[in-house]
């Protein structure tokens, strides 16, 4: 995420279901285009597993 300046993490935390799968596919693309053998960021293998998951806290008072 950091490498592709996906990493916009307040912009990420108001995200839709849509908003976030979108810098996976980003993602995704990247590894499959721009980088299939993991020369320019070294992985494990070909496509590393992606998720992301925002979570919004509401404040309750009592």
């Amino acid at each position: 995420m950091t490498r592709l300046h996906l990493d916009d993490w307040p912009r990420i935390a108001r995200a839709d279901e849509t908003d976030l799968a979108a810098p996976l596919d980003r993602c995704q693309i990247w590894e499959r285009d721009a980088d299939p053998d993991g020369r320019q960021l070294p992985r494990a293998k070909r496509h590393d597993d992606k998720a992301l998951a925002a979570v919004q806290l509401d404040h309750i008072r009592s």
